[in-house]
């Protein structure tokens, strides 16, 4: 018997799939997107670089190196000896500024927490480039980029802290205006477990955002967080609990990123 005379049959073969082509723009595409939702979660160390007397020094070259890995970052200050390092992961790091007619500084042990604006000012000093000036003591890093309020809890606090059901998001208590972070009890009409419904700051308890490496990472039927990672997988939590940036426009109480 002969073939039926459907639409389909009246299509080329090759007409009925994706070509290559597209397969690969999608994938490509897919890779982006999820590229530029991980970057929300990073942090940036910016300064003024002066001299001896006060006076800014343009167009200075500022180098951060990731400690860890040896990865390296290269910008250059502006004409008000002022530079931004954006988009820098949560992790330790070494700068060094080097500029014509001025020895090269170099600070170390540099802590950046997640969705941290550190401030990382350098003074530098009349010689020759050659020699170097090297701060091994890092400062406590002062946030003068933005007016957001955020605290951080590190993993110290994470392990050595009791918690109920190893559930890591009730720690967000401990955060300056938050209060009421407490595991829910899973019943066969609630969100799922881990969850917590905290009040930052006289907010709403269903109106905190949580992102996970930057990405979105809500249980969207309660509005509230899906599950943390277990406390020994977890480096740490950012809570932001006001004048926090546009981009996390989502709800009006604090912004979370685990």
């Amino acid at each position: 018997m002969g073939k039926s005379n459907t639409p389909e049959n009246f299509l080329p073969r090759r007409s009925r799939f994706l070509p290559g082509w597209a397969i690969l723009i999608s994938i490509v595409s897919v890779m982006f997107c999820t590229s530029v939702a991980y970057g929300q979660g990073y942090g940036t160390i910016s300064g003024i670089i002066t001299d001896p007397t006060g006076a800014l020094v343009p167009g200075a070259s500022v180098t951060v190196t990731e400690t860890g890995t040896g990865f390296t970052r290269a910008v250059t200050a502006d004409s008000s000896g002022h530079y931004v390092v954006p988009n820098l992961r949560p992790t330790q790091y070494d700068l060094t500024v080097e500029a014509k007619g001025f020895e090269k500084s170099v600070q170390r042990h540099i802590t950046l927490l997640a969705d941290q604006a550190a401030t990382v000012d350098f003074k530098l000093v009349v010689g020759s480039s050659i020699q170097s000036v090297n701060v091994t003591g890092a400062p406590p890093l002062v946030n003068t980029t933005n007016a957001t309020l955020s605290d951080v809890v590190g993993q110290e606090r994470i392990v050595d802290l009791p918690l109920n059901g190893r559930e890591a998001s009730q720690l967000i208590n401990l955060v300056a205006g938050a209060t009421g972070a407490s595991p829910t009890v899973v019943t066969s009409q609630s969100s799922l477990p881990g969850a917590v419904s905290p009040s930052i700051n006289g907010s709403r308890t269903d109106q905190t955002s949580y992102l996970l490496d930057g990405a979105n990472f809500l249980d969207n039927y309660y509005n509230v967080n899906t599950p943390f990672p277990f406390p020994d997988a977890l480096e740490e939590f950012s809570v932001q609990t006001q004048d926090y940036s546009t981009r996390y426009g989502e709800n009006s109480g604090g912004v979370v990123n685990v």
